[in-house]
């Protein structure tokens, strides 16, 4: 498989596999990123369905990255449905542009990440400031951290904008920014992760239903394919497809676990 190659714990890629196999399996879930990268045919139907919807849609870059994905797993096969619905789309704040919100740390990222991504593989033209606003997010995130401190609703888009950048830029400067920002954020979630792979932190940005229950949860999903703890996940989720996914190198990741820690994080 392809994601022995990469040189992580093989305890680790074995959690990947038997993730993307369960979830292939089940009747629910964000599947469709997986099927591009096992070569499976997607539901087409439900791609057509997403991309009515996506050019008024208040915050599109949530599937948008997943559709990069799929791009860029499926070998151009369905570039011709996609590419021209993501043209529609303004991909950074535009004068008296009040449809798409751009601005929270996780929406940033994957809008700067996916615009830079189109840019490089299909010629999207670009504003001379693109690359230094990326590349400054990525400095900053990397210096003083993040403002969605341990934000089980937003860190798994912030993730996903970062593995998308790390995978698949060929600029090499971003891509090693991309990576040590994603380990950076992942370190991080695993900080006040318990023994039974539970995640209840004070957070910047959160919501009571991510509380409500302890496991089957979008983070539910990074925490359990890092760590083995916890319950094992029997569908897909957005940040669970992109980590079962990705070459991201993780062993510093877990090996930064512990399950006794006392410490003081300042943002």
């Amino acid at each position: 498989n392809t994601l022995s190659a990469f040189g992580n714990d093989s305890t680790y890629v074995e959690r990947q596999m038997a993730y993307i196999e369960t979830a292939l399996q089940s009747s629910t879930g964000n599947k469709m990123t997986l099927q591009a990268y096992n070569g499976l045919p997607i539901d087409e139907v439900a791609l057509e369905e997403l991309l009515a919807i996506l050019p008024t849609k208040f915050d599109p870059d949530f599937q948008i990255v997943e559709l990069l994905r799929l791009l860029f797993y499926s070998d151009g096969q369905y570039d011709d449905a996609i590419l021209p619905v993501l043209d529609q789309i303004p991909m950074w704040l535009n004068d008296g542009d009040v449809t798409r919100n751009y601005w929270t740390e996780n929406h940033m990222i994957m809008w700067m990440g996916t615009e830079w991504l189109l840019h490089e593989h299909y010629d999207r033209p670009i504003d001379s400031t693109l690359y230094p606003r990326l590349k400054h997010y990525l400095e900053v995130k990397l210096e003083h951290g993040f403002y969605e401190f341990f934000s089980s609703v937003y860190f798994p888009y912030t993730l996903s904008g970062l593995l998308n950048l790390y995978e698949f830029t060929e600029d090499p400067e971003l891509k090693e920014l991309a990576m040590q920002v994603a380990q950076k954020l992942l370190m991080d979630i695993l900080k006040p992760t318990t023994d039974l792979g539970v995640y209840f932190p004070a957070a910047g940005r959160n919501y009571p239903e991510k509380y409500n229950s302890a496991y089957g949860q979008n983070h539910s999903s990074v925490i359990y394919l890092l760590t083995g703890l916890g319950e094992v996940p029997t569908r897909a989720t957005h940040a669970g497809a992109f980590l079962a996914t990705s070459s991201l190198p993780v062993d510093a990741v877990i090996n930064s676990w512990t399950p006794h820690l006392d410490t003081e994080v300042q943002v």
